[in-house]
């Protein structure tokens, strides 16, 4: 019995949580099909409070956020703009080490920047997995 391309696309975007596991012939075709006004998803520029962010990823190099939070204090530069993706849920997406450096610099006063989505995190992690392989051909 065959999978309908509905069924098939599905699939995917469940899978998705990982960039290994996304289908890259798939992914065109997820990024290619639909509705194009009605997929949007929002995004806006917005300055956050660090504290109130929450990683996405499990893991860190200490070091590098220690070295970044010590560069922060002599430039007397704490915190800006991470340009990075945050999810509805404040999580963020990329900029990890300069997040926690901002918060080892400053404490519960830190600011970050960065564009918030209007879907929660599990969700834009998708999102981002399957543009990044379908449409920008990224692989690892």
């Amino acid at each position: 019995m065959k999978k309908s391309a509905e069924s098939v696309f599905q699939q995917q975007i469940d899978d998705a949580a990982t960039l290994d596991a996304v289908d890259p012939t798939v992914a065109k075709l997820i990024i290619e099909s639909g509705d194009g006004q009605k997929d949007r998803i929002g995004v806006s520029k917005v300055n956050l409070n660090a504290a109130a962010l929450k990683p996405s990823q499990t893991t860190m190099v200490l070091d590098k956020a220690i070295g970044m939070a010590i560069g922060m204090i002599s430039s007397n530069k704490i915190g800006g703009d991470l340009g990075a993706m945050i999810s509805a849920d404040n999580h963020i997406l990329d900029g990890h080490h300069r997040w926690a450096a901002t918060i080892l610099a400053s404490g519960k006063a830190g600011k970050v920047g960065g564009y918030q989505a209007d879907i929660g995190g599990e969700d834009l992690l998708k999102v981002l997995n399957i543009l990044s392989k379908g449409a920008f051909n990224v692989r690892n």
